[in-house]
């Protein structure tokens, strides 16, 4: 709606960078972007 506007298009940007770099895979064997999916709507939501 803006370009200040921090929807759920823009939140993802910011939130999985954070992840990628504060929340590594806490299992070799677990999905990375599965795990990084819930952490992030865990923070968002």
């Amino acid at each position: 709606m803006g370009t200040g506007d921090w929807g759920l298009g823009d939140i993802p940007i910011t939130h999985y960078s954070l992840l990628i770099t504060h929340y590594p895979c806490p299992m070799p064997n677990a999905p990375c972007p599965l795990t990084i999916d819930i952490l992030m709507l865990w923070l968002v939501f």
